[in-house]
């Protein structure tokens, strides 16, 4: 390993942006994650702490997995170098993880988590160097490499662990004081996601990026507060707010690049936002009653729909593209389509973009369910009392702010 000539000391403009962006991401990865996780009235210590645990331990072995597998898959020996831009996608590998953290809330232990961590590590960065090495994709924003990941991986998951007394649990639901804590990590994420997307990017094309995000975001938020009330005769529900608001950050990150018309990311944002909330409304439900899926946070309805959604736009958008529209230089873009590399044609490149989004699924499915048949075997003492804070941490003078009726 060795660091770059990024992190000399004067390193210049473009150094400084990077970090700037990196600690963006940064304040995502603990805060907004964190905090947004701290809805559960019995279990906020945990989803904080164990966030802020998960996280840092991913960050550091995500950066392993993903130069170990690029050095693989790019038939390279080189050295793994370190630098804000590095660190950055190492971030990119720990939301994958505390997504599907999201999945299993309240029902493993610390042990458990660190454990699957590994497991999802090794598989999200054999993903993600295929997809952008072996089938050469753009997905600047991750809406398929790590937001459609990890949910799917953390789904799979929770449908192996999850006894029967998940459902309809005393102590899974929110307060008052919960859900005032977790709308902070909504704010941060919301207000940074433009970093998200466009942190590995560079000059117009992070503009691009930045403000396609805006776009969505905008969009996802006002289309949340619309159909949230729409639903519940006028008045708001807090779970579709903290959560749907967010869609559109996740579903325009495949071609928040590539979209050259803002009304198509308003529209794409809106679109997200509302069946994300019809999701936190109706098909959360369908998965616990017909297939036993217990997903504590909602992630399928946050980052794995609108992560589907964000790769399938990606790809017609891809096919319905012209070298006309980014100055005969669609390259610079795709990587696949390079002239002095595999020179695609842009269908043949939303080929590729499609397969990538399929064969992300199947490999977070069939990784997530073995992953969750390993941490629920016997040689781990998973935790009995379910979504409570006392069984993780010493709280002999600490309890709960009770919720008031």
């Amino acid at each position: 390993t060795e660091l770059s000539a990024e992190g000399k000391v004067g390193g210049g403009g473009a150094s400084n942006m990077n970090y700037a962006l990196f600690q963006d991401v940064h304040v995502m990865i603990f805060i907004g994650f964190g905090f947004l996780m701290t809805f559960l009235k019995s279990h906020s210590w945990t989803a904080v702490g164990f966030n802020f645990l998960v996280a840092a331990f991913s960050i550091q072995l995500g950066f392993i997995f993903q130069s170990w597998w690029h050095n693989i898959l790019d038939d390279n020996h080189k050295k793994f170098v370190l630098n804000t831009l590095t660190l950055t996608e190492a971030d990119f590998s720990a939301a994958a993880v505390l997504i599907s953290f999201g999945a299993v809330l309240g029902k493993l232990n610390a042990l458990q988590l660190v454990v699957m961590a590994v497991f999802e590590l090794f598989f999200f960065s054999i993903n993600i160097n295929l997809g952008l090495v072996e089938f050469k994709v753009a997905d600047v924003g991750g809406s398929v490499f790590v937001h459609a990941f990890g949910s799917f991986f953390g789904l799979a998951v929770t449908k192996v662990l999850s006894p029967p007394s998940t459902k309809d649990h005393p102590k899974c639901g929110d307060s008052y004081n919960s859900n005032l804590f977790a709308m902070i990590g909504t704010i941060f994420l919301w207000m940074f996601w433009p970093s998200f997307n466009g942190a590995l990017t560079s000059g117009s094309t992070q503009q691009r990026v930045v403000v396609n995000t805006v776009l969505a975001l905008t969009g996802s938020c006002i289309a949340t507060f619309l159909v949230s009330a729409q639903m519940h005769g006028g008045k708001f529900v807090m779970e579709d707010i903290l959560n749907a608001s967010l869609a559109g950050g996740v579903a325009i990150g495949t071609s928040a690049d590539i979209l050259l018309y803002p009304g198509w990311a308003l529209l794409i944002g809106a679109v997200a936002g509302i069946i994300s909330c019809w999701g936190f409304e109706k098909l959360g439900g369908i998965l616990e009653a017909k297939y036993g899926i217990y997903d504590t946070c909602g992630v399928n309805n946050l980052h794995g729909i609108p992560g589907v959604i964000g790769g399938l736009v990606g790809a017609l958008i891809t096919a319905f593209s012209s070298e006309d529209d980014f100055n005969d230089l669609p390259g610079e873009f795709w990587s696949g389509m390079k002239a002095d590399d595999d020179d695609r044609s842009f269908g043949t490149q939303a080929g590729f973009q499609f397969l990538a989004l399929v064969v992300t699924l199947a490999i977070a499915i069939v990784s997530g369910y073995l992953t969750g048949k390993v941490i629920t075997s016997k040689h781990f003492d998973a935790p009995d009392d379910l979504f409570d804070d006392k069984v993780h941490w010493e709280m002999e003078d600490a309890e709960p702010i009770p919720n008031k009726a």
